[in-house]
């Protein structure tokens, strides 16, 4: 068969992105033993591409039928599905059939939900055709394994790629330290606004200790708020034995609590705070802070993140309520997702990949729940089996979590979950003893499930159990809302800055912005930094002030995430007021000269190093 075929001779060929046959030339035929198997050279019309291909992967009407073998043979039998629109964006390659009835490869112009173009709502340009040649298309005359879950066929310049991230729940131990420290920090702040604390938490079986540094004028009973927030999260049994599936690993009524507390040391009082306005006030640390935004979901949070946080958030609100009453505390989520990262740097989310929740539960068919749950006094019920709990928690959990979470299209989550993702639920077989006896927990160990999931940077530092002094905290906060100001207000679909301090100097040393490639066309990463030290004031003592921070409601932050929440006023406390993006739309109509005026017409020297 391969003397059948000459250089320059056009031919359709399988190619390797999606398992499509594309028109293509041949470009070189190998006599080498090395090449018996891939033996002709085939450049792809319209894309530069060239690969080597089997004889098998050829197809033209001047060769013989070759029938196809092992993993071709099984796309010969495929049929094409019910195509998802929502798979398709503007210049997603596939094959297309024109109005003479041949297939052709195409690239997407557009896509229209227009009821007048329900029958042929794809419009497709012709590869090496002009753009007078566009068609019109239904869905049954296009064909990519894109539109049945498989890989996407991508243009120069972009990517597809896994991404995973983790979050734990409430119930965790780390989480529990760091919910402690919060609490003790909402004391302090409740009768002391200018409080100073940095309070940490360690936990191990039925023992829960505070300790750090507090100068404060309130008065803090540090037994009584343990206790309540090991009680607020639900830890109320507590058996010294790991064979017991009766204990949940710590009781709020028999722990131990162990409180090594000392003030705040007045050689570090003396150089940030003491004898200083509120806007000179200097950083309570040296340290480097990040902030990062999206548009990939309507609260600019990555996907990953922000659904592995929701679905723990979800464990726990179906655990309380009742609904799934034999869940426990503790709980880990994760979750993968396939995206491309478009040429111009800005990602979008495919398909939800993989799915794990492993989560503290009941002895399956045995546990009864007016013995599970306190206070119960309702109808009895039993446990139900581990593979009835999978089942549930995959209907009431995931499924309901997916369905809250919005994409930048305006549709759920769940439109990119389906046959395809894996799920992993309670791979272990089991999880009954958990909490504190299950492992140690310390404040501070769930850094990057506070923030972004491992999209951005991070600077390293805790936020749990710090004032706002402690720009390991404040000055993240200031981070994330710079960035999300940027993505919102359309400047860049990506955005990552960073700050810099000194310990005891007010001023910021640095202010770093990074946009991916996704800024507008006439701005820069210049520009934008620009913008920032125009619209912002990165002080320490500015940002008490402008975020409202020194109000007791840190506890409330301390689990699920400190970013993409909801911002909200409660008893007068402004929550969350990161999360309020400022209003940049006017820099995205102005030049960088004109922005550069504006900066240098300011008073930026008065809140950023020069």
């Amino acid at each position: 068969m391969a003397d059948q075929l000459e250089v320059g001779m056009k031919l359709h060929a399988v190619y390797s992105a999606d398992g499509e046959h594309y028109p293509a030339v041949v470009a070189a035929i190998s006599e080498s033993k090395k090449r018996v198997k891939a033996p002709v050279q085939v450049e792809f019309v319209g894309y530069g591409d060239k690969e080597w291909k089997s004889l098998a992967d050829l197809k033209s009407k001047r060769l013989p039928k070759v029938e196809a073998k092992g993993k071709g043979k099984g796309k010969a039998k495929a049929k094409v599905e019910k195509v998802d629109l929502s798979l398709l964006d503007k210049g997603t390659r596939l094959q297309a059939m024109a109005i003479d009835g041949v297939w052709y490869a195409a690239e997407v112009v557009a896509v229209s939900t227009n009821k007048s173009r329900s029958k042929a709502p794809i419009k497709v340009n012709f590869v090496g055709y002009t753009k007078d040649s566009d068609e019109w298309v239904g869905a049954d005359k296009v064909r990519s394994k894109t539109l049945r879950g498989g890989q996407p066929v991508q243009k120069k310049g972009e990517r597809v790629f896994l991404f995973s991230s983790e979050s734990v729940n409430e119930g965790h131990p780390d989480k529990l330290c760091d919910q402690v420290s919060d609490a003790i920090l909402d004391m302090c702040l409740k009768d002391d606004p200018q409080c100073k604390v940095a309070c940490e938490t360690v936990t191990k079986d039925n023992m829960v200790a505070v300790m750090g540094e507090i100068t404060t004028k309130s008065k803090v009973d540090y037994d009584t708020v343990v206790r309540g927030v090991v009680k607020q999260i639900g830890f109320n049994s507590y058996v010294d034995d790991l064979s017991s599936v009766d204990s949940k690993g710590l009781d709020f009524k028999t722990c131990e609590v162990m409180v090594r507390i000392n003030k705040q040391s007045p050689d570090i009082a003396g150089g940030v705070h003491i004898g200083k306005d509120e806007m000179d006030v200097g950083a309570g640390d040296q340290g480097i802070m990040f902030g990062y935004a999206s548009d990939e979901t309507a609260d600019c949070m990555p996907l990953t993140h922000s659904m592995a946080t929701r679905l723990g958030k979800k464990l726990t609100d179906v655990r309380k309520s009742g609904d799934l009453w034999w869940l426990r505390p503790d709980g880990k989520t994760q979750v993968t997702i396939q995206y491309l990262q478009k040429a111009d740097g800005s990602v979008q989310p495919l398909k939800i990949h993989t799915v794990v929740i492993s989560t503290q539960h009941a002895e399956p068919l045995v546990a009864k729940r007016s013995k599970e749950c306190e206070g119960y006094t309702g109808e009895e019920m039993i446990a139900p089996s581990m593979e009835d709990m999978n089942k549930l928690i995959e209907q009431k959990v995931i499924r309901a979590t997916l369905r809250e979470i919005k994409l930048k299209n305006g549709k759920p989550a769940l439109t990119l979950y389906g046959k395809h993702t894996h799920k992993h639920l309670n791979p272990t077989g089991k999880f009954i003893i958990g909490g504190p006896q299950g492992d140690a927990g310390l404040t501070g160990r769930k850094i990057i499930i506070d923030t972004y999931g491992g999209w951005g940077s991070h600077g390293g530092g805790a936020f749990s159990g710090k004032d706002p002094t402690k720009v390991d905290r404040s000055a993240a906060y200031i981070c994330r809302q710079m960035a999300k100001s940027v993505v919102t207000s359309k400047l860049a679909k990506r955005c990552l800055v960073q700050l810099s301090y000194a310990i005891g100097v007010a001023k910021p040393l640095s202010l770093f912005v990074e946009t991916y490639g996704t800024e507008l066309a006439k701005h820069g990463p210049d520009d934008i930094t620009n913008v920032l030290k125009i619209a912002f004031d990165a002080r320490p003592g500015a940002i008490a002030v402008s975020l409202a921070l020194r109000e007791p409601k840190y506890q409330e932050t301390a689990a699920y995430c400190h970013f993409g929440r909801e911002p909200v006023t409660k008893n007068g406390m402004k929550y969350f007021e990161w999360e309020n993006s400022k209003d940049l739309n006017k820099y995205t109509k102005m030049s960088a000269d004109q922005i550069d005026t504006e900066l240098k017409g300011s008073n930026y020297l008065t809140k950023w190093v020069d």
